[in-house]
């Protein structure tokens, strides 16, 4: 063995044997380096307060080593947080309020409020050994009604959260350039005081700044349209006081940090629900009055809050249009709502080429129930990559799994894969398997 790896060999025997038996001193050391740091902000209003958050913030790090790596995180933030009070006073009582407007009409979720409920109540009374990321992800297909969920609970629990709110659309619609964390955390520590010049040019700085304000802070941020677990991890917050509601149509598989239970998958309304909302939209008369004709709009919609609404505005301004007449328009395969048709536009542009034309030709399948070997005779591949192509399309919540081979496509979106099919592939053919 050579000299140069002793020093390498003594290190990996001795270091684990010192920090065992210094064990209940790193706890201590942890709050005397935190006090330290704190005192050398220079202000001493900035002082006080950054002490005591911090020091509180140490007694939710499980373990005996992890708060001393957490106190070395503040120090590490303190000659940025000096520069900036040296050029004006550090933000201590900022209370941002970002969060949109709580959505009109909203209807049902009854289930899903309460799963949020639970959730923050489930965080909060943790014990710091087993406390977990106080964040939630909320997933859902095309229409589903993700973001009003979110917003609505948001309202609903704001006087949870009286330090403040943050929210962020993080652009998924966006295929050139989604927001990244680094752009995003700029963005809320403007909104938490921070003059721009003052803002670190790197993520890790950022991010380290970022978590320094707002430790011990009742916080409550929702980041809406998500595309990648990249955008989301540096924003997560560590206090068990704040949470984090995270909305992507995309599950995020990537996304380890957040297991099942971390997860809250959105789907189509019912029937009730969905004829409530149209209610809401067109009018409980009449409604009422075509109570038969309202229930087929709902199926035409295939129960889609996005679709439903698009729908029933169009039937509340066209007041001498009956329910049967609407109903007898969106029949019409070329009539895709145009708002609806937007928002699909901008999915099936994101998709790669191969799931882009399976999308398509899914189109001409007579039913709304496909199988994998569907896929295989429509592509001309083989069964995996037809599985490949498949699995894509249903991440990008343009299909639903319903068995281990076999899917369901929403009538509005395969009305809307019979457009393009129609416009990039005017001659394609129809292949089905034998039945």
């Amino acid at each position: 063995m050579s000299g140069g790896a002793l020093p390498w060999l003594a290190a990996a025997v001795l270091l684990p044997l010192v920090v065992n038996e210094f064990k209940d001193w790193w706890p201590w050391l942890a709050v005397r380096v935190v006090r330290w740091s704190a005192r050398r902000l220079g202000d001493p209003q900035a002082c006080a307060r950054y002490e005591e958050e911090w020091v509180a913030n140490l007694e939710e790090v499980p373990g005996k080593l992890s708060p001393l790596v957490a106190a070395f995180g503040y120090l590490a933030v303190v000659p940025r947080m000096r520069r900036t009070l040296r050029e004006g006073p550090v933000p201590l009582n900022v209370c941002p309020d970002q969060m949109p407007e709580n959505p009109s009409g909203f209807v049902g979720r009854l289930d899903e409020l309460a799963r949020l409920d639970e959730h923050l109540f489930q965080h909060a009374v943790k014990k710091p050994s087993k406390r977990e990321i106080p964040a939630l992800l909320v997933t859902g297909g095309v229409g589903t009604g993700k973001t009003a969920l979110a917003l609505r609970w948001a309202h609903l629990n704001l006087h949870r959260f009286p330090d403040g709110n943050l929210y962020a659309d993080l652009g998924a619609q966006d295929i050139t350039e989604p927001a990244s964390a680094f752009t995003t955390l700029g963005r809320f520590l403007s909104s938490l005081g921070i003059r721009p010049a003052h803002i670190p040019g790197t993520l890790e700085e950022r991010v380290a700044i970022y978590r320094a304000l707002v430790a011990r802070r009742r916080l409550l941020a929702v980041l809406d349209d998500v595309r990648s677990a990249d955008q989301v991890r540096p924003l997560l917050l560590e206090s068990s006081r704040s949470f984090v509601i995270a909305i992507s149509r995309r599950q995020l598989t990537d996304f380890t940090e957040l297991g099942d239970t971390h997860r809250l998958q959105v789907t189509p309304f019912d029937r009730d629900d969905a004829v409530e909302l149209l209610r809401r939209i067109v009018g409980t008369v009449r409604v009422n009055e075509e109570l038969d004709a309202a229930r087929e709009l709902a199926r035409l919609c295939s129960y889609l809050p996005l679709a439903l609404r698009i729908a029933g505005e169009r039937g509340a301004v066209r007041r001498g249009t009956t329910l049967p007449q609407l109903n007898a328009e969106l029949t019409a395969p070329l009539d895709l709502p145009e708002r609806l048709g937007s928002v699909l536009d901008w999915v099936y542009r994101s998709l790669p080429t191969a799931a882009a034309r399976l999308f398509r030709l899914l189109g001409t399948l007579p039913d709304e129930q496909l199988t994998v070997d569907d896929a295989v005779l429509l592509m001309a591949c083989a069964e995996v990559e037809a599985r490949r192509l498949l699995n894509v399309l249903a991440k990008a919540g343009l299909l639903e799994p319903i068995g281990r081979d076999a899917l369901h496509i929403h009538p509005l979106l395969r009305a809307y894969a019979q457009n393009v099919l129609n416009e990039e592939e005017p001659d394609h053919r129809l292949r089905r398997p034998p039945k």
